[in-house]
């Protein structure tokens, strides 16, 4: 069934295709059957950290096929429990995205089931923000990291959807004047 989708379904239809979601199973086999011009929102769903880092920190044809063409990009990371390297993973994850689509309008970087990683993004280079993003709903480790998002790296933000995993002593001081 999914064959009969992949290669006689979507070559009819891949010219009018604007969103797609998709999981690691299909992804590579609906990608790679065709051409979507008009694809613009694009969900990936039920990746693995190391999968997501495959995908995005090297220079994969995916990344140079759709890096100018998707302006709303949902990444859904599906982590248990491990090594402590995967949460810089996730950090260096949303830094090359970030980098890459610049067209990017609608950012969802979701870290779910369980997933013990949250971005670190204090100390990151300014280049890994696009200007562009407008929406952003993410996951970050301490305040400090929802700060830095705020300290005028998302100059077009209007939306900011935010999950601290720890509100603490942070190293900047708030004044409402």
């Amino acid at each position: 069934m999914f064959n009969r989708f992949c290669f006689y379904i979507l070559p009819q239809i891949q010219h009018n295709i604007q969103c797609l979601t998709l999981d690691p199973w299909s992804m590579t086999s609906v990608l790679s059957i065709g051409n979507y011009p008009k694809l613009h929102k694009l969900t990936l769903i039920n990746l693995k950290v190391e999968m997501a880092n495959s995908i995005f920190c090297t220079n994969s044809s995916f990344v140079s096929i759709f890096q100018h063409q998707i302006s709303n990009l949902v990444i859904m990371i599906n982590g248990t429990s491990g090594y402590q390297y995967r949460w810089c993973l996730c950090s260096c994850i949303f830094a090359q995205i970030s980098m890459k689509f610049k067209n990017l309008t609608h950012f969802q970087f979701d870290l779910i089931n369980n997933c013990i990683y949250a971005l670190v993004l204090a100390g990151l280079p300014s280049e890994c923000y696009s200007s562009s993003i407008v929406h952003l709903n993410l996951k970050v480790k301490t305040f400090n990291d929802c700060l830095w998002l705020l300290n005028g790296h998302l100059s077009q933000l209007h939306t900011l959807v935010v999950h601290v995993e720890h509100i603490h002593n942070t190293s900047k001081i708030i004044n409402n004047k």
